[in-house]
């Protein structure tokens, strides 16, 4: 690695610490150069605006987590609904160790909806895009060798029920990160049980004998 891919890494690590240990509103771009020890300058000039360095950090935690998945999917075994089991309890234990990541994923997918004006540059929504959607491949390669070994059956397109089991299962982890322990509170029961139903009706909607196996 370069000096100048160094540099670039050493700051997208600093921001991400102080987003984790802060949130994304406190931090300041002069926070984050004093956190890489790097003048505001040479800050700049990898990062012109904010906004460029937050997308950077959020990509580079996606990528951190794809590389953990890719591990993970390659290290199931059995047919295609047992992998599918597998693969979606491995992820659930990646989400409670790395809880920091999934609140401020949350913040982040708040704050940088549809209705905020910034828009990163071609480049840099194509890497973000990509890192985003690695979950939806492997869980699609996943459910593809259930459906051919018979295991797994759906009532609707794969295309339609992978981005909804990602997009369902990480909505939960974000609240689940951002309300912590007042969901056990407010219910009476742990919020990583609520992920494990969630987990298991999945299962049992793709499950050709209608049940848990």
């Amino acid at each position: 690695m370069g000096k100048s891919d160094q540099t670039r890494k050493n700051i997208i690590l600093s921001a991400e610490s102080l987003f984790l240990e802060k949130g994304l509103a406190p931090v300041s771009m002069e926070d984050i150069a004093l956190k890489a020890g790097c003048h505001r300058r040479t800050l700049y000039r990898y990062f012109p605006v904010r906004e460029d360095l937050i997308y950077d950090v959020v990509t580079h935690m996606m990528e951190d987590m794809n590389s953990f998945q890719r591990e993970l999917a390659g290290s199931l075994a059995g047919n295609g609904l047992a992998r599918f089991r597998l693969f979606l309890e491995g992820l659930t234990e990646y989400m409670k160790v790395h809880l920091p990541r999934i609140r401020f994923m949350g913040e982040f997918d708040f704050t940088y909806g549809e209705s905020h004006p910034f828009r990163p540059s071609p480049e840099r929504e194509k890497r973000f895009l990509e890192a985003a959607h690695v979950t939806e491949e492997l869980l699609m390669s996943i459910i593809a060798s259930g459906r051919e070994d018979g295991s797994i059956a759906l009532d609707c397109s794969p295309d339609v029920f992978v981005p909804t089991v990602t997009t369902m299962l990480l909505g939960a982890a974000q609240r689940i990160a951002r309300r912590g322990e007042l969901i056990d509170r407010e219910f009476g029961i742990s919020r990583f049980d609520m992920v494990t139903c969630q987990i298991n009706i999945y299962l049992k909607a793709v499950s050709r004998s209608g049940g848990l196996e």
